[in-house]
């Protein structure tokens, strides 16, 4: 997607969120279109940065001049191409070029007795797996009157359209592995169908685009109110409580509807994005890690707050509040390249940890029923339900806190086998032992309270025995 089609996009969406001009004054309706012109300037300028790192798929001149060299290597040129050779070999080479593309190799310069690498004959070899099965299964579906030739000539139409379709896509070779990208572009042949499957993706494309452009919108207008900024903790609260739903938690954001597609959709993409386009995605997450990195000052700054409290002091409820906001903000799906950067800049393990050691008292509230009044002043119990409050507010911290490392740790798997299949540095070891060993130490201290509480109700028991016994 070029900039001028992402300026289209932008167009559409200020024509859609048109601002009320006319229902305001003069100087407050020049602030909202002055406001909103350097909002999507800044887009489009970052949209034309973005798209001119896009890789350049290779011509029909240099697929041409090497065809024939790696396909007698490659299994041939297709039993099928026998119906229509000059439109089959066409179509293969179409998708051989949307391969190469989006695998990142270049095309090879050989000579007629060179031998071609085994990535190059991959390539060849799924363009011809994926020829010989679409054709095939276009001929088993022929209606009444369609001869052989007439049904592998749609289908060359068909496998035409989408390599021209997927190579005007940013290419996917930094997300992916090759054989990953193999997988999945063979997947969408199978899966187009015909040409209003592929009008309908690129509707959704669009659709998505437009909403990836909104939360561009929001999360610009977010990031220039810095939390970390500002002095009071309710408004600090207001401003980062949106940051989850505007970087990709809810439902607004939800792909397809199956989750085993969702899943695949949304490997490459930052949360929930799948389909949008590649220049405002880069966009969005520019502005999320910005955001993140903001709200590492936050948590540091909470960090130091807690750090000043004794033993009798508890923090206010405003700060506790505060604390569930900023640990809801990551219950999100991090990506590969998102996770490193978004727990680097917050710091989060060394946030969990220090709410974990402050929070430990939680586990040992006995609730209200061992409350103590006087008939005489039943006002004496208010000391003790404010106790209890902020003794439940610390408990709903943990359960938070837990569900925010549980959340992650799950998600590490993916990072785990990401690593380990190219380099896994000092770095990523750290970032993937430290939620670890934090899990490790944090049901170690769950198991001493619960160990505690069943020796004092077995004290308990006996007691009672006894004092049963004795009278």
């Amino acid at each position: 997607m070029d900039n001028d089609e992402i300026k289209s996009f932008v167009d559409k969406v200020r024509a859609f969120f048109s601002p009320p001009i006319k229902e305001l004054d003069r100087e407050h309706g020049e602030i909202i279109s002055m406001w909103h012109d350097q909002t999507f300037l800044s887009l489009t300028d970052a949209c034309n940065i973005n798209n001119n790192d896009s890789s350049q798929n290779p011509s029909e001149l240099e697929l041409a001049s090497i065809d024939t060299i790696v396909t007698t290597n490659a299994g041939g040129f297709g039993s099928l191409s026998a119906l229509d050779p000059m439109a089959y070999s066409t179509a293969r080479k179409g998708i051989v070029g949307a391969l190469l593309y989006h695998t990142g190799l270049d095309c090879p310069t050989l000579s007629a007795d060179a031998d071609c690498s085994n990535e190059i004959v991959q390539i060849w070899q799924t363009a011809l797996r994926i020829m010989e099965a679409g054709t095939r299964a276009s001929l088993l579906s022929l209606e009444a009157g369609i001869s052989r030739k007439e049904g592998c000539q749609k289908f060359c139409l068909l496998a035409n359209n989408i390599s021209k379709f997927l190579c005007n896509l940013y290419t996917a070779q930094l997300c992916r592995q090759r054989q990953t990208i193999l997988d999945h572009i063979e997947e969408i042949y199978k899966f187009i169908s015909c040409n209003e499957d592929l009008d309908y993706i690129r509707e959704l494309m669009d659709a998505k685009t437009c909403q990836g452009i909104l939360r561009y919108v929001g999360l610009s207008a977010l990031n220039h109110c810095r939390p970390s900024t500002l002095r009071s903790v309710p408004v600090m609260e207001c401003m980062i409580l949106p940051v989850g739903r505007l970087v990709g938690r809810g439902s607004l954001w939800s792909g397809a509807s199956d989750s085993k597609v969702s899943g695949r959709l949304n490997e490459a993409s930052l949360p929930l994005m799948a389909g949008c386009s590649y220049a405002v995605q880069r966009s969005v997450q520019s502005y999320a890690h910005d955001i993140f990195s903001d709200m590492g000052l936050t948590m540091a700054n909470i960090s130091d707050e807690i750090s000043r409290l004794d033993e009798k002091q508890t923090m206010t409820p405003s700060l506790q509040s505060l604390i569930l906001v900023v640990m809801s903000s990551f219950l999100f799906s991090f990506e590969q390249h998102d996770y490193t950067k978004i727990v680097e800049h917050t710091c989060l393990w060394k946030f969990m940890a220090k709410i974990f050691t402050y929070c430990q008292a939680a586990l040992e509230n006995e609730g209200v029923e061992n409350f103590q009044t006087h008939r005489n002043d039943p006002k004496s119990i208010s000391p003790q339900i404010l106790e209890a409050t902020g003794r439940h507010m610390n408990l709903n911290i943990l359960k938070c806190t837990t569900s925010v490392l549980h959340t992650t740790l799950f998600q590490l798997g993916r990072q785990i086998t990401h690593w380990t299949s190219t380099t896994l540095t000092d770095d990523d070891h750290m970032l993937t032992m430290m939620p670890v060993s934090l899990l490790k130490s944090e049901i170690e201290n769950v198991l001493i309270v619960l160990k505690k509480k069943c020796a004092n109700k077995s004290e308990e028991r006996k007691r009672s025995v006894a004092k049963k016994g004795f009278h």
